[in-house]
């Protein structure tokens, strides 16, 4: 079995930090009301700052597929191969900016790099560790020499006031509390590594030897979904695609 070795890796965030104090003049106050759930969430988790795609008036500032693109390049700065180089490129987010095609076409197709391989990856927080495992597999497998991966979320887009408001939440409708919760836990950019089956020549590698990933969707709820999840079980499957329009 061939070596894999993470090489370099790169990042994009997306405009200036946001303190905690900020947060709710990107994500706007439902109803107009500042949240109750907002300090006690912020208080357990321990995040001082963040990044959004979002400007204070709730547009988006970059797409979720240049974030990506852009931390591409980021880690091939501090690599030894170059976008010409890549032969596998895998790409994961739990929302792409198009439902389709896959995140992967739409990554390489900002990238403007040479044809290669290319695989997408939808999930939630796991996709960019499956990212991982893909890429180092291939790579450990001898079918390709080099894998770029990377993960990239804009969950901004999916917790701003205004796509509450506009579903009947208000100061008197309530969010729910998994959903409230969301609202200041999650925020945007972009991380991805470059791996090979040699070591970095310009700097220092980290070998990887297994990734280990395992569902346990067998056994519970989702606990982060996007839709409604009562309308979507074994006995009856009703999908965003039946309504008649978006």
């Amino acid at each position: 079995m061939n070596k894999c070795y993470i090489n370099s890796i790169g990042k994009h965030l997306p405009g200036e930090p946001v303190s905690n104090d900020e947060m709710e003049d990107y994500l706007g106050k439902i109803g107009g009301v500042p949240s109750r759930a907002k300090k006690r969430v912020l208080s357990q988790n321990g995040i001082r700052q963040r990044h959004y795609a979002i400007d204070k008036e709730q547009k988006t500032t970059i797409s979720n597929t240049r974030m990506a693109a852009n931390a591409v390049r980021d880690a091939l700065n501090g690599g030894s191969i170059g976008l010409e180089d890549i032969e596998l490129l895998v790409a994961a987010t739990s929302q792409g900016d198009t439902p389709l095609p896959g995140f992967a076409s739409m990554v390489h197709g900002e990238l403007e790099s040479p044809t290669c391989e290319i695989a997408s990856l939808h999930g939630i927080c796991a996709s960019s560790v499956v990212a991982l495992r893909h890429g180092s597999a291939l790579i450990q497998s001898g079918s390709v020499k080099n894998a770029v991966t990377v993960a990239s979320e804009s969950a901004s887009r999916l917790l701003k006031s205004d796509r509450f408001e506009k579903q009947g939440y208000s100061a008197e409708k309530k969010l729910p509390f998994e959903t409230e919760f969301l609202r200041w836990m999650l925020s945007d950019g972009a991380g991805a590594m470059v791996l090979s089956d040699t070591p970095n020549s310009k700097g220092l590698s980290l070998q990887v030897d297994k990734v280990h990933i395992k569902s346990y969707a067998n056994q519970f709820a989702p606990c982060m979904f996007v839709g409604k999840k009562d309308e979507v079980t074994r006995e009856k499957i009703v999908s965003w695609l039946d309504y008649p329009d978006y």
